[in-house]
């Protein structure tokens, strides 16, 4: 997943190595699958890289004859990720500068001039931006990144270099996004076991086990 130089996420790498997977339904065409994962990131923000035991749970649809093995037609419905609690707040620390915030503030400028124009912002006040932009804390008390926070942004800043449908997210002020959802201003308080089953969270946390990674399930490289 590596990013060009001048792309928000530029500083960051992924790297997976598939450890099993879970079919959780299949029933006709109608599919619900989950894989986990040894996961780990490099990044410029953070001082070593991290690994830690990742997951997605995709419900999808094979749009061909089911008895084809090789289907080239699947429809993804839904997708939920699963990461461990507090590790996407300790891989955007660094992320929380005056440069970074003006990266951000660019990009709300450049790939979204109306949201830009409509938190009042300007090319002569756009220090304003960057001032609104590090008043918020990088997460909430949780370690979550979906409320009023700087982390929010970084994520949804990701998502507007190829969909300006996430142009709402990234704004100071609430703002209604395509679906009529406002996001990045107030948490849903969604937790890990909100959205997979215990015998997905069990299987976790014993893969993560496995790797020596503790009750977290996610190291700091030394």
């Amino acid at each position: 997943l590596t990013q060009g130089e001048d792309h928000v996420f530029s500083g960051y790498d992924v790297d997976q190595t598939t450890l099993g997977v879970l079919p959780i339904k299949a029933e006709g065409n109608e599919c619900i699958v989950t894989t986990y994962a040894k996961t780990s990131i490099f990044s410029n923000y953070i001082e070593n890289p991290i690994d830690f035991l990742g997951a997605q749970r995709a419900s999808f649809t094979i749009l061909d004859d089911i008895n084809n093995p090789y289907p080239s037609r699947i429809l993804v419905s839904r997708t939920d990720v699963y990461t461990p609690p507090g590790l996407l707040a300790y891989t955007l620390t660094g992320t929380k500068t005056e440069e970074f915030a003006t990266k951000l503030c660019g990009i709300m400028h450049t790939s979204c001039p109306s949201t830009f124009e409509e938190n009042c912002y300007t090319e002569e006040t756009i220090d304003d931006c960057v001032a609104d932009l590090l008043s918020l804390p990088l997460a909430n008390e949780d370690g979550k990144l979906d409320d009023k926070s700087f982390g929010c942004r970084v994520v949804h800043a990701f998502f507007v270099s190829t969909n300006n449908d996430h142009c709402p997210h990234i704004s100071f002020l609430p703002k209604y996004d395509v679906n009529c959802l406002v996001k990045c201003q107030t948490s849903k308080g969604i937790t890990n076991e909100d959205l997979f089953h215990p015998f997905e969270l069990g299987t976790f946390a014993q893969a993560a086990a496995s790797l020596g990674f503790g009750s977290e399930q996610w190291n700091v490289r030394e």
